[in-house]
């Protein structure tokens, strides 16, 4: 089995790496990063790769690619960026790679693709955003890639993820929290009697795929992933100071924008099996 998994140096990348070698122990892994790495494991094969400049020139074919690069808001370097790299560049390496008999491709994408303040459930038909640059590119890279590969014997999973919950990530409000409690400062936080189940497990999104690409031929499926029991913004807080075993206390600002919950019940009709949130919260932190 030969896998392709894009963004090896983030939080998920390196997870997806490390879990495929245990899932598939005779896998041969190409790991593509913008930037260089080495393993002493004869099964990665570190790639450097820029999505913005560089061609794909490898003849072998993938069983499983599993797209987790991007360029996120706090990396781009200018607004034109995030379709160079999220559309044109990734797009140009889905071209250029070969592909076994019944692949499975794994888009990463993001809830920054919706734009619907006053929906209190957020849906895969729910308004989409015209002014988050980030969002439109993932957004639109979601129909570039159906759109390549309509008509072949390839799935492709698409999730759109809100909060991720994986070791070392840092660009999300859960991240700053632990960050702050840590440093035993206040949690701040906004609408603490609203529901919250806006994040996903590594593990479970892995799971996921793996499901999918078992039951599901020649399919192209678009949906959102987040958490099950949904629990308030409060007892989210304290959730995060209980796993970490600090109680430095809350701080509670004002917000006009409520928090909104998000639907996977179109994932789970395809295969998801989501953990709850006070569990999603406890595997990212123990």
């Amino acid at each position: 089995m030969n896998i392709l998994i894009t963004g090896a140096s983030g939080p998920l990348g390196r997870y997806f790496i490390t879990a495929c070698l245990q899932i598939f122990p005779q896998a041969k892994i190409l790991a593509l990063s913008k930037t260089t790495l080495t393993t002493e494991d004869t099964r990665v094969e570190y790639l450097h790769h820029n999505l913005k400049q560089d061609r794909f020139l490898r003849t072998e074919a993938f069983d499983f690619v599993i797209h987790t690069a991007s360029i996120v808001p706090n990396k781009a370097e200018e607004d034109s960026d995030f379709i160079s790299i999220n559309c044109v560049g990734s797009l140009r390496l889905f071209q250029e790679i070969t592909f076994n008999k019944s692949a499975s491709i794994l888009n990463m994408s993001s809830t920054s693709v919706y734009h619907d303040p006053d929906a209190a459930i957020l849906t895969e038909n729910s308004k989409k955003t015209t002014n988050d640059l980030y969002g439109i590119s993932k957004l639109q890279f979601e129909s570039m890639l159906a759109e390549e590969f309509r008509g072949r014997n390839i799935n492709i999973l698409t999730c759109r993820i809100p909060v991720l919950l994986v070791k070392n990530v840092q660009n999300n409000f859960l991240a700053g929290w632990v960050l702050n409690v840590l440093k035993n400062k206040k949690i701040k936080l906004f609408n603490p009697d609203d529901l919250f189940n806006a994040c996903v497990n590594e593990k479970d999104i892995l799971k996921f795929f793996l499901s999918f690409h078992r039951r599901f031929k020649s399919k192209n499926l678009i949906c959102n992933l987040s958490s099950s029991n949904p629990i308030s913004i409060t007892a989210l807080a304290h959730q995060v100071m209980a796993s970490l075993g600090k109680q430095t206390g809350v701080h509670v600002a004002e917000s006009t924008e409520v928090a909104q919950l998000v639907s996977h019940k179109l994932a789970v009709e395809h295969g998801f099996k989501p953990q709850s949130v006070k569990d999603s919260i406890k595997s990212f932190i123990e």
